[in-house]
């Protein structure tokens, strides 16, 4: 080989490196830009390599329609595919929990080129999905082509039970894995407490803790915020307060769920005072930068708005969504539909009505909830002219009346 062929040869490798480093990052952007100099220069042996690795960093980030693309740019091309080309597309799906997808590029594989890690990005894609079932059948399968779950494959269906709220199932599939000689991992702990935290359990979610501490694996972060949520969904707020002060002991960093949590526990037990003090805390640490990734999500600022509107406090309520202006989260409907129907709690018709068309204002469009709350708000102040007002706009705008429509209709003209 001459030294200028050897100097070329170098050359392209060295930039396929940089690219194959782009692809690990998810950066596709980047992958893109360094792509067609080195296409020109990639020997066509190495070119299924070449669009594979574009193929990867879309997978890394997750951009399954931009990996679809990639891969009919590399058909039109006519470049070899293989069975890591559908490999890559599959985990691009897999990545955003896409099942369907992720199945149409596994099944265009052999079987037996079907392997532990294939298996699993399906798993996993099935796991994000929440649909235990159909990963639980895809397990099976797994076993009937000789091709031995591991540790990850077991996670993804505990993962799948958590997220539908399967408690029980989740905890099957970890003996299930313990059974098959598998050790559990801080992964699959964790899952089986979210799948506890899911329904308000906070001693099951604490066993959970116990078993991750006497496996060896101290409880972290994330275990200690299903700790937190479990908590908040049974509205105890005191013992979320402990488990607060527990974290801190561990010298575990608090982050934007353990914040959110505490105000909920607080706002779902009407507490909103305390509730708006949690608040204030985590916006604190969010500007001192105390406590990483302490920025405050809409979940915060909904059950706290909700918390005052069912104490009738409109001013406070009005309040919180002033504050969650100035860190630029925009209010969504749910919330002003909290605080119409704290107006209706009280019988302010004017106050509902103002509020609603706030909402409008707000280029949010009002639902079966917002009139129907309005509606209710003039059925407590006796006003059967404004709740057949409102009832006539809601029809108007294609809204179907629900029972309860019907119901505070009929209360108005009682009691007008």
């Amino acid at each position: 080989m001459s030294g200028a062929a050897v100097t070329a040869a170098t050359c392209w490798k060295a930039r396929l490196a940089v690219l194959n480093e782009f692809a690990e990052r998810g950066d596709v952007e980047g992958a893109e830009e360094l792509f067609p100099e080195l296409a020109k220069s990639v020997p066509v042996h190495r070119r299924t390599m070449l669009y594979n690795t574009m193929l990867k960093a879309c997978a890394k980030g997750a951009l399954p329609a931009r990996a679809a693309r990639w891969f009919e740019t590399m058909r039109e091309a006519n470049v070899r595919v293989n069975h890591k080309t559908f490999g890559k597309l599959a985990a691009a799906a897999a990545k955003c929990g896409d099942v369907q997808l992720t199945e149409r590029w596994l099944r265009v594989l052999r079987a037996d080129l079907l392997d532990v890690v294939k298996f699993n990005m399906l798993l996993d894609a099935f796991g994000q999905a929440g649909r235990s079932k159909e990963a639980g059948e895809w397990l099976a399968y797994m076993r009937r082509t000789d091709t031995k779950p591991d540790i990850i494959s077991y996670n993804s269906l505990i993962k799948a039970c958590a997220r539908a709220g399967e408690a029980k199932e989740a905890e099957r599939w970890l003996e299930a894995a313990k059974l098959a000689r598998l050790e559990p991992t801080a992964a699959s702990y964790r899952s089986l407490a979210d799948a506890q935290a899911k329904l308000g359990e906070p001693e099951e979610v604490r066993k959970v803790l116990r078993q991750m501490a006497a496996a060896n694996m101290p409880p972290d972060l994330v275990a200690y915020n299903c700790l937190l949520n479990s908590c908040a969904k049974a509205a105890l707020p005191g013992y979320a307060g402990d488990c607060f002060q527990e974290l801190l002991g561990q010298r575990l960093q608090p982050d934007v769920i353990s914040f959110t949590t505490l105000v909920e526990a607080h706002a779902r037990a009407h507490q909103a005072p305390e509730a708006t003090k949690w608040l204030h805390k985590a916006a604190g640490a969010a500007s001192t930068g105390s406590s990483a990734d302490a920025g405050l999500n809409k979940l915060s600022f909904t059950v706290l708005v909700n918390a005052w509107a069912c104490a009738g406090n409109l001013v406070a309520a009005e309040a919180v969504l002033e504050q969650m202006r100035k860190l630029d989260h925009m209010p969504d409907l749910e919330m002003f539909n909290s605080i119409v129907h704290g107006c209706a709690r009280v019988g302010d018709v004017d106050a509902a009505s103002r509020w609603l068309r706030k909402a409008s204002a707000a280029r949010l469009t009002p639902d079966s909830v917002s009139y129907t709350s309005a509606i209710d708000a003039c059925a407590k102040a006796g006003d059967f002219q404004g709740a057949e007002a409102w009832f006539n706009e809601m029809e108007s705008k294609a809204l179907r009346p629900t029972a309860v429509t019907c119901g505070s209709l009929v209360n108005a003209c009682a009691r007008g």
